[in-house]
């Protein structure tokens, strides 16, 4: 999965649950993540700092406080829907969209 990629220096990956008994047939997914920034100068070189690390992965601070994590978000979601898709072509499926 794509989403074991993203940035492997600055998210880590714990664990990735799949199920798919939501209303209307949802599949849903969880992702267990921490973020690791680097390049301190003092003290330990790499900590758990979600904004640095964020901004290590180019996603920027804004003024808006939960920008940086819904960005972050987005970019899971797309992955997840580029791979479902995917996945239906490969098994002969056209990918369906649900309008629950």
């Amino acid at each position: 999965m794509r989403l074991l990629n993203l940035d492997k220096e600055h998210l880590i990956i714990h664990r990735i649950d799949f199920h798919g008994d939501e209303p209307c047939g949802t599949p849903a997914i969880h992702v267990c993540w921490s973020f690791r920034a680097t390049d301190y100068q003092k003290g330990m070189v790499n900590r758990c700092a979600a904004d640095r690390a964020l901004d290590q992965m180019g996603i920027k601070k804004s003024v808006y406080k939960d920008k940086q994590i819904s960005e972050l978000h987005e970019r899971f979601k797309n992955i997840v829907e580029e791979e479902m898709k995917s996945d239906a072509y490969e098994f002969g499926y056209e990918p369906i969209e649900l309008m629950c």
